[in-house]
């Protein structure tokens, strides 16, 4: 999971604007499994008719008790009917700290087919996951065809893991299980068909969070206007303008790296400023200075932050002897967050 916030700097005869950005590197899988027993209600699924058949929840028939039911009667009825439901994968179940969602499974369902005459052709299936526009993301199960009567609910075994596409990973996303069925009754009037689904399990993997950070503060330290050779830092004796982390959660450690500047030009990071060279430094406390000696490389900030707890960070920037091109000039510092 990536969170960012941005601390921006500005430089020389020109503006510095620092950005800051907060990226949160370890995440754990977990699973969580929704069943729906349908015990004494539909559980927000509705039934849509293709025409012939008729889609109720019945309290009578279940296993043990309660079912989705379709029944269709009559000569040569043909119809794709379909049971739905419609929510978050936070009204589905899934934990409020789950940051992605990335797979879906039926872990289990139990079908039944309790009256048989005169059919052509029936299969119960397929259960999909669709998108909140009704559009097909995965096959969770393909389904099956009766042949006749059976006597005892058949359960269909746990299938393979579907990956949830990008654009419905949020928890927040809205989602659909659909529950096909299609019938084909034969030439009679006496055709009929009578399907029943129960105890139906998904199994939805998504990514938490092993440690988590994010920024108190604005995550914007301007410079200001500055010349060549100066220096200026974000202590409370000059700028200041602290910037802090908080851990929420944890513990853990935090490494801090910089981009190099660029705007009018680009000012390389060194030990020491010289032409078009900055010297740029960061403390984890405002008195002890460490250096950001080489582009977009992480070097320690804290080691095993609290969870709760906060870790503040100053900036110190000296610019360079000689500047070729005044103008306004900005870096990105990024804080990496991870388990330790």
């Amino acid at each position: 999971m990536t969170n960012k916030v941005l601390l921006k700097i500005l430089i020389g005869l020109c503006a510095i604007i620092i950005f800051l950005f907060v990226f949160i590197k370890d995440v754990s899988a977990e699973t969580y499994t929704k069943t729906f027993t349908f015990a004494t209600t539909a559980e927000s699924f509705t039934g849509t008719s293709g025409g012939k058949s008729v889609l109720t929840y019945v309290s009578g028939v279940g296993n043990p008790a309660g079912s989705l039911q379709t029944n269709s009667i009559g000569r040569n009825n043909s119809d794709t009917s379909y049971w739905l439901w419609t929510g978050t994968w936070l009204s589905l179940g899934v934990s409020s700290g789950a940051s992605v969602i990335t797979n879906l499974r039926l872990q289990s369902a139990s079908t039944i087919t309790t009256v048989y005459n005169v059919v052509d052709a029936v299969t119960i299936g397929p259960y999909k996951l669709r998108d909140s526009l009704g559009v097909d993301q995965a096959t969770l199960w393909t389904g099956r065809s009766p042949t006749g009567v059976e006597g005892s609910w058949v359960t269909t075994s746990s299938q393979a893991n579907q990956a949830v596409p990008s654009g419905i990973q949020s928890p927040s996303s809205t989602i659909q299980l659909y529950l096909g069925r299609s019938i084909d009754l034969g030439n009679n009037a006496a055709a009929q068909v009578n399907l029943h689904d129960d105890q139906i399990s998904f199994v939805v993997t998504y990514t938490i969070p092993t440690v988590s950070i994010s920024m108190t503060t604005d995550g914007s330290a301007p410079f200001g206007n500055m010349g060549v050779s100066a220096t200026r830092d974000t202590t409370s004796g000059d700028l200041n303008d602290v910037q802090t982390i908080s851990v929420d959660v944890g513990p853990a450690d935090l490494d801090i790296k910089s981009a190099n500047f660029t705007g009018a030009g680009t000012l390389t990071l060194s030990s020491a400023p010289g032409p078009n060279i900055v010297l740029f430094e960061y403390s984890a406390n405002g008195s002890d200075w460490n250096t950001f000696v080489t582009n977009d490389t992480y070097y320690v900030l804290a080691t095993s932050v609290s969870q709760g707890g906060t870790q503040d960070t100053y900036l110190r920037l000296t610019t360079p002897t000689t500047l070729s091109t005044y103008g306004d000039y900005g870096t990105t510092i990024t804080i990496l967050a991870t388990v330790p």
